[in-house]
């Protein structure tokens, strides 16, 4: 089976010039295969899963419930994917609320106040430092991840940055990772993550079930899932910025359960690859593409 999934991988890297990683783990076997898994990409919202990890870690201390209230207030608004920076101020969420919002949509305001919630610094030092994810860095929130990448400065206007259109980040700092500061990662390292869920192995089988079933809503399945049977079960998280386009999650077949961790960098692209990808076209079918081939694989 790693002979053919090999191949698979061969020759979509061999067909494009973005950087591309990917890491596959049977899980009923501990088989597994990688291609640059341990090389550091941009996360996107593929970090959302390291907050979600830190979450339930409070809520078995007993720091946090999920039905916990939390009323929204203007400093947690963030630009990007989601739907809270609508609301009116004063919402009065719930934490099992804004969980949800920020896995299955990529809410990023949502993401920006559980962070708040959390405390960054404790997502570093008890997922990150905890699990030896070198890799993996956890630094900066939704809406100072955008400012990076856009190279927005002090005072600039991020809406009106925005709404001037798609801007050229092409081996920007951000995206190669030359910046103390960052969310980054390897498809690897969020393997780790994920086969400490699905073993029961990061909170215990009550909560690490639960953290299952918040993946499993997941609504934004153009990657991973596209190609694949609509009734598996699939616990993913994606993570999107300008040409970055990442997938992560566990698919669970009639013939067993597996990782899948999928990251392609089209800002790393040459000229003719990084044009065409302006809508992220290139890598999210790069994707899903790749990830019916490893199924058929796997369930052959």
């Amino acid at each position: 089976m790693v002979d053919l999934i090999k191949a698979v991988v061969a020759k979509y890297a061999e067909g494009v010039t973005g950087k591309l990683g990917i890491y596959f783990k049977d899980l009923k076997n501990g088989c597994e295969y990688g291609y640059n898994d341990k090389e550091v990409f941009p996360a996107a919202s593929v970090f959302k899963i390291f907050i979600l990890a830190e979450l339930f870690r409070q809520i078995r201390e007993g720091k946090i419930s999920l039905a916990d209230r939390i009323a929204l207030i203007e400093d947690y608004k963030s630009e990007g994917s989601g739907v809270l920076k609508e609301f009116d101020l004063g919402a009065n969420l719930t934490v099992a609320d804004y969980a949800l919002l920020m896995m299955i949509i990529s809410d990023n305001t949502a993401t920006d106040l559980l962070i708040d919630l959390l405390g960054i610094e404790n997502i570093q030092e008890n997922v990150v430092e905890r699990l030896d994810l070198n890799n993996t860095k956890c630094d900066l929130n939704c809406s100072q991840l955008i400012s990076l990448c856009y190279g927005l400065e002090e005072g600039d206007d991020i809406k009106e940055k925005i709404k001037q259109g798609p801007i050229w980040l092409n081996n920007t700092p951000a995206y190669t990772g030359n910046v103390e500061k960052n969310d980054e990662t390897s498809p690897y390292e969020v393997g780790v993550v994920l086969e400490k869920v699905f073993r029961n192995k990061w909170m215990g089988e009550e909560l690490d079930k639960e953290m299952i079933g918040i993946l499993s809503k997941c609504q934004t399945n153009s990657r991973i899932p596209k190609y694949l049977p609509k009734y598996l079960e699939i616990a993913h998280k994606t993570g999107t910025m300008d040409r970055v386009a990442n997938d992560a999650g566990i698919v669970f077949t009639e013939k067993g359960s597996y990782i899948l961790a999928v990251f392609y960098n089209g800002n790393t692209a040459q000229d003719e690859e990084y044009r065409a990808n302006e809508w992220n076209l290139v890598g999210e079918e790069l994707i899903a593409q790749m990830s019916k081939e490893i199924y058929n694989i796997y369930t052959s």
